[in-house]
């Protein structure tokens, strides 16, 4: 189990989550194909989270750019950066307080 639910940092800037929601706050009618988890292939629908980074260092100025989701099946969690258009398995140290860069990998 790790300290965080998802990286308190990304790129070395603080981020705040949202929270957790289990589907959009939009319906679509017909609804979209759902996807299946690229992990252990479930079918159910993946909860989404939003984070904004901080974008001036020592200021609570933030700027949402992260989306996470989480498949309710397996738990893995994936992060699209709208900043440079990249998703991003999470893996356990993302998890910690240490300040990673993305890409490192």
């Amino acid at each position: 189990m790790s300290a965080h639910d998802l990286p308190p940092t990304w790129d070395g800037r603080p981020v705040a989550w949202h929270g957790w929601d289990a589907g959009p706050a939009v319906l679509i009618c017909p609804p979209p194909a759902r996807e299946c988890c690229q992990f252990c292939g479930s079918l159910e629908p993946a909860v989404h989270n939003r984070g904004a980074r901080r974008v001036i260092e020592g200021r609570d100025r933030f700027m949402p750019s992260l989306y996470a989701y989480r498949c309710p099946t397996c738990r893995r969690d994936l992060v699209h950066d709208m900043a440079t258009d990249e998703t991003w398995e999470l893996e356990p140290d993302d998890y910690t307080t240490t300040p990673t860069e993305r890409g490192a990998s």
